[in-house]
């Protein structure tokens, strides 16, 4: 293939830039970098990178189509990719018109289009033509696209002539995929869930509406093009039928049925619509924990609380426990729904049931449990995460008690409530230690062992080391003296230690999976 530029020169009359520009324009793989001076790129996902380049005045080498009247010139320095959309153009204007192909210096040599493009070029088949385009991912949004451009870079001072009917558009796309995640800006607040929504050629982010009814942020004019083609009305879709796009994959049956489920009556949704509320799980006087579900159906644990003393991202750095065998945090922040509650924290939920619901469970499945959870403690404490959320409800594992993850947040977060009535925070104390009625909150290490010691205890005898009821747990709490334990005295004495009232005494979660292990 030869590296010169090929020049395209009409035998009869001009060409009509205003034409060729429209055909270009149309083309997801190229843009105007220049006035009449188009690149191609070897992918749509690419064509906004050229775009900010040729922002910042950066053109470099690649694969260019230069318009005139007189003369196209076309710059054959690019991949095999982007060289297939120039070729196609090529072929678009020779239908067109009647052309003469030239190289040389000034395009003086005649040339044949199979010498210019070889076959391996004139036969491939790209990619994005079977994939669905990306578009509004801007970049240093959390699921924003390297190669795209910034919300700062598409922004407009004022909106486009058809912005009404582009936001119509936009809001009236199909759901294609759901998720459990929120989108953030580059500063960590949140802009929305993190939906993707398609009109079965393009997919968008659920938060592209805003930026554009804020921003008034500049598109690809081949996605407007398309979308006005339509008539501003978005087409019915066969989701069923649709590919994924680059960075996008296509929804299965089962979540494209969920998606089309309607709302189960009275079902409340918080935290930007991350969540629907299902059952309640345990209630106190300033909380309520509930058992909730993704729009993709992925189960989470949702807490809502009265009040915190802490701003949002200082508890959502304090409750992210990057550690493996934590459940991830998902969403901390104000609450959405109108239940009365201010607060809300979001949190998977593990596979499998929570101790507290197997308890009383065989002593083999809790020791098999306790010593993955407390290798996952200890790896959180060093880390340095205090967890100061452990007990049976938090702790979960599979039927035959493989641990499946730990969910301390939801304690956690309840535990730092500050009521407005300034009442006694009890709720915290019957798995926080002795010292907690000495600290009023415990923090350090020997208190997430006592809580991991009484929770195992609970898990096989199905009752706390300490009573039934919290009158009598703070009692025995206060007296330092547990009940006795009914599984085996190997197992009994390792609980004890972990329930000594001295913290000092107690194992490290490091000693306990070993003491643990030896049982096993």
């Amino acid at each position: 293939m030869s590296n010169d530029h090929l020049f395209i020169t009409p035998i009869i009359g001009h060409f009509d830039v205003d034409c060729a520009k429209a055909w270009l324009d149309a083309r997801p793989d190229a843009v105007e970098v220049v006035p009449n001076d188009y690149r191609f790129e070897s992918a749509p996902i690419h064509a906004d990178e050229g775009y900010v380049e040729s922002l910042a005045g950066h053109y470099g080498s690649g694969t260019y189509v230069r318009l005139s009247p007189l003369r196209i010139v076309v710059v054959n320095d690019g991949s095999i990719r982007s060289l297939h959309g120039v070729y196609e153009f090529v072929l678009w204007l020779s239908s067109v018109y009647a052309v003469r192909l030239g190289e040389g210096w000034e395009g003086e040599r005649p040339v044949e289009l199979e010498r210019v493009y070889p076959e391996d070029v004139r036969t491939l088949t790209p990619a994005w033509k079977h994939e669905l385009i990306e578009i509004g991912f801007f970049r240093y949004l959390s699921d924003g696209q390297e190669t795209s451009v910034s919300v700062d870079e598409a922004r407009r001072e004022a909106p486009v002539p058809e912005e009404a009917e582009l936001l119509a558009y936009l809001e009236a796309g199909h759901l294609y995929r759901g998720a459990d995640e929120l989108a953030r800006d580059a500063s960590g607040d949140v802009i929305a869930l993190a939906e993707v929504y398609t009109d079965g050629r393009y997919v968008w982010p659920a938060h592209l509406p805003m930026h554009v009814r804020r921003d008034h942020v500049r598109l690809p004019r081949h996605f407007m093009i398309h979308a006005r083609a339509n008539g501003w009305r978005v087409p019915s879709v066969d989701l069923a039928a649709l590919p994924g796009s680059p960075n996008v994959a296509a929804p299965s049956a089962e979540e494209r049925a969920r998606y089309a489920r309607a709302p189960e009556p009275g079902a409340i949704t918080v935290a930007h619509g991350l969540v629907t509320l299902g059952p309640l799980l345990r209630a106190g006087a300033a909380d309520a924990v509930y058992r909730g579900f993704t729009r993709r159906g992925s189960p989470v644990l949702v807490t809502l609380t009265m009040r915190h003393d802490d701003a949002y991202f200082e508890l959502e750095i304090r409750l992210a426990y990057p550690v493996d065998g934590i459940a991830k945090l998902l969403y901390v922040g104000e609450a959405d729904d109108a239940t009365g509650f201010r607060d809300v924290l979001v949190e998977r939920e593990p596979a499998g049931r929570s101790l507290l619901d197997r308890a009383p469970m065989p002593e083999a499945a809790a020791i098999r449990c306790g010593i993955a959870a407390a290798g996952v403690v200890a790896q959180a404490h060093e880390a340095g995460y205090l967890l100061g959320g452990l007990a049976p409800e938090v702790i979960y594992a599979a039927d035959d008690g493989t641990f499946t993850g730990l969910t301390p947040r939801s304690r956690r977060f309840v535990a730092d409530v500050e009521l407005r009535s300034g009442g006694l925070r009890s709720y915290k104390l019957p798995y926080s230690g002795h010292e907690s009625l000495v600290l009023g909150h415990p923090s350090f290490e020997e208190a997430d062992v006592f809580a991991l010691g009484a929770s195992l205890f609970h898990a096989v005898t199905g009752t706390h080391p300490f009573g039934a009821q919290f009158p009598d747990i703070l009692q025995r709490i206060t007296a330092k003296v547990p009940l006795p334990f009914t599984g085996s005295p190997a197992l009994g004495a390792l609980l004890a230690r972990c329930l000594a009232p001295d913290p000092r005494a107690r194992p490290t979660a490091t000693e306990l999976a070993a003491e643990l292990a030896k049982l096993a």
